[in-house]
């Protein structure tokens, strides 16, 4: 939520230029984006569709600090958020193939980020495998430039989430000029209420 007299940021980058297929129980298991923060993220919006089945294909969204770079060996690493439990439903007529996506909004709920440091939106189909197969496909475009689309190229078979993400050197960013279609809600504090913590500071002695 925005405080009043806070003011919020927004990165657009939803548009659509074609799809990325796919993740899910016969895919990637996750796909990701990294972005730059620039404040307190509120909210995220992607968009996603059925790719194949028969299952539905459900996931999560994660928010993660992020190791390395572009060409550089980069995977994400601590979750700092979790979404509920969220489904792209399994349609034959597979939508992906016509560029119609659902679109997903997902409040944050103001989570604490640093400005100017890159952070990783996770989508993680492990976490809700059940061993029916199906899959789905996410929005893309270019139009991003602080960041890229890279994806979890490795086997699931064993291990949990956090070897998956230590496995450095399975997680593939070879398509570093494509972006997942993405929005990203910001609040930032607005100057009057840093000015006065300032203040107080000062009346404190400090």
């Amino acid at each position: 939520m925005i405080a009043d007299g806070g003011l919020a940021t927004v990165i657009d980058n939803l548009a659509i230029d074609n799809a990325v297929v796919a993740f899910g129980e016969q895919a990637p298991a996750y796909y990701a984006q990294s972005f730059v923060a620039v404040g307190n993220l509120e909210t995220v919006t992607f968009l996603a569709a059925s790719a194949s089945g028969p299952d539905d294909t459900d996931f999560r969204v994660l928010i993660t600090e992020t190791n390395g770079g572009t060409g550089a060996g980069i995977h994400p690493t601590n979750v700092l958020f979790e979404s509920a439990t969220l489904t792209v439903p399994f349609d034959p007529t597979f939508p992906i193939n016509r560029l119609e996506f659902t679109q997903f909004d997902i409040n944050a709920g103001g989570l604490a980020l640093s400005p100017g440091t890159t952070y990783t939106i996770v989508l993680d189909a492990f976490v809700a495998y059940d061993g029916i197969e199906g899959s789905a496909g996410s929005a893309q475009n270019r139009n991003y430039a602080d960041g890229h689309f890279f994806h979890y190229g490795g086997s699931v078979a064993v291990g949990d989430r956090t070897t998956h993400f230590l496995d450095v050197a399975n997680w593939v960013d070879g398509r570093v000029d494509d972006d997942l279609a993405f929005r990203l809600v910001f609040s930032i504090p607005a100057p009057t209420t840093l000015a006065l913590f300032g203040l107080g500071l000062i009346g404190l002695g400090f």
